[in-house]
């Protein structure tokens, strides 16, 4: 028997069991006896299973798992599976991908560029609560957040930092112009649990050059300079809204 010209073994059965590296080797197997020795050759294709399989983190792409490959040079791929379900085909070592609340089953079969697959390596684990939907609506100056969970507490976090602890499926903060890394964490004590997140980039322009263009008892009427991405404005009167108005003006 012999690896890429290289004789590594004989038998005298036909069996044989060689241990070979990843990637591709042309193995072949004379047979030798009283005429002439005959060959029969074939391509050999090995690729190793990834090892240490992590879970890292969760934001608004899903949650994220990592692994090592062990022969990256020859990786084509990977497919990720959950619970058996192919949900995504990253090319290099890591994806993102959506949890379902119970069991999770999370595997990942590395693709070799000869054509062969590796066993998959897989890892496990429960999740008991998952917030999902997280939404926003504006109310003058404050951003409402949403969302869907069944925990009793949900701790809102922006940029990764502890915002408030809350009972209630929403929250209101004020944001100024910038871009914003939003997350709700189910509170449930003693397991795992999925987070919903939102990706936020503010850039508001407020409308400038307000003037009352007509005033009297009773009455006023008011215009200012169009925003050119805006579809409606709020007018407000003594810190309460009083009304949405399509166009650069309103009266009242």
């Amino acid at each position: 028997i012999y690896a890429d010209g290289e004789l590594i073994g004989t038998s005298e059965t036909n069996s044989f069991t060689a241990e070979f590296a990843s990637g591709q080797t042309h193995v072949c197997v004379e047979v030798n006896g009283d005429c002439e020795p005959i060959q029969t050759c074939t391509e050999v294709c090995v690729v190793m299973p990834v090892s240490e399989l992590t879970y890292t983190t969760t934001d608004a792409d899903g949650s994220h798992f990592t692994w090592q490959p062990v022969d990256a040079e020859n990786i084509a791929g990977y497919d990720v599976m959950l619970n058996g379900e192919l949900v995504a085909q990253p090319a290099e070592a890591e994806a993102a991908i959506s949890l379902v609340e119970g069991h999770n089953e999370i595997c990942v079969v590395a693709k070799s560029v000869f054509g062969c697959e590796s066993a998959p390596t897989c890892t496990e684990f429960e999740v008991c609560g998952i917030a999902t939907n997280l939404d926003y609506t504006f109310a003058g100056n404050a951003v409402n957040f949403t969302w869907e969970g069944n925990a009793a507490e949900y701790e809102v976090y922006v940029d990764a930092e502890l915002k408030a602890t809350v009972t209630e499926p929403t929250y209101s903060l004020e944001l100024e112009n910038g871009t914003y890394s939003i997350s709700v964490m189910p509170v449930i004590e003693g397991c795992e649990t999925i987070p919903a997140c939102l990706a936020l980039d503010f850039n508001f322009v407020a409308p400038s050059n307000l003037v009352a263009t007509d005033v009297r008892e009773g009455k006023i009427a008011m215009a200012w300079d169009a925003v050119e991405t805006a579809t409606s404005y709020l007018v407000y009167r003594d810190g309460a809204q009083v009304a949405v108005a399509a166009e650069a003006a309103f009266a009242d």
